[in-house]
């Protein structure tokens, strides 16, 4: 989908930090690697997290996700 603000500012872009948690038996675990890609190839910020051998949702979410928030609040 396009973006509807420049991302090519990097003043906006630089703002923004990415965070993928996934397993690397998850369905979804090559399309998360392309979008990281996709993404750092923007020139985004883009931190994962991969459970080696974990399926779908069959790994820790919830503290890894608010461990990563939690570094940007004030």
């Amino acid at each position: 989908y396009p973006f509807m603000w420049d991302q090519t500012n990097a003043g906006l872009r630089d703002r923004i930090a990415m965070f993928l948690n996934y397993g690397s038996e998850d369905f979804l675990a090559d399309l998360a690697d392309q979008s990281m890609m996709d993404y750092q190839g923007m020139g985004f910020s883009v931190d994962r997290m991969i459970y080696e051998g974990a399926t779908h949702c069959d790994h820790p979410i919830d503290e890894p996700t608010l461990a990563f928030w939690a570094q940007f609040a004030e």
